[in-house]
């Protein structure tokens, strides 16, 4: 039978790993998102160096909008339950 200490260690340990989790999750979706809009073309990149193309602006604006949504979501979930 597991005593209160080692229920304290789990609880802690779980709260110590779940934010490496979640970057990993974060982390393989916004790498999924780049690969599938295409940014990691050369021609992009060039393209967006010499000021032509600026899909990858736009796409990287939208993850940081998206980013901003998310996170304000959160702060606003963790004011309601306090």
């Amino acid at each position: 039978m597991s005593s209160k200490g080692e229920s304290i260690r789990l609880s802690e340990m779980i709260m110590k790993v779940r934010p490496v989790v979640a970057n990993i999750i974060t982390g393989a979706a916004f790498g999924s998102a780049l690969t599938l809009s295409g940014v990691y073309s050369p021609s992009v990149i060039i393209s967006q160096m010499q000021l032509r193309n600026f899909h990858m602006l736009e796409t990287f604006l939208t993850a940081s909008a998206i980013s901003v949504y998310v996170s304000a979501l959160h702060r606003l979930q963790l004011a309601h339950e306090n």
